[in-house]
């Protein structure tokens, strides 16, 4: 039996969602993609990909794993604390009032 509490799953959750959210960001800035030109790549809308961006989207398993396969990044990357996030020179958190998302500000 896990000693995790569900206070734990939710804080792990979102956490996740903010990681998703930082990696598409980093691809994006990689590859030198606008949200549109990603979305049509990956067959989704533009405002999907800003929700997702913007911490404002809750997603499902099934895409966790094909957004995080496009951008060439295990999906366990998600949930370690080794996990590289130093792709960016100055990568900064600052939690969302509303929902506690991290948000890349520079």
């Amino acid at each position: 039996m896990s000693d995790f509490t569900l206070e734990d799953y939710e804080s792990q959750y979102q956490r996740a969602l903010g990681r998703i959210s930082m990696y598409l960001i980093l691809y994006r800035e990689k590859n030198k993609l606008t949200q549109s030109e990603l979305a049509k790549r990956m067959k989704v809308s533009q405002e999907m990909i800003s929700k997702i961006e913007s911490g404002n989207y809750n997603i499902s398993l099934a895409k966790v794993f094909k957004y995080m396969s496009y951008i060439e990044r295990p999906v366990s990357d998600l949930f370690s604390d080794t996990a590289d996030t130093t792709d960016r020179k100055t990568i900064q958190f600052e939690l969302k009032k509303d929902n506690q998302f991290p948000l890349i500000i520079e």
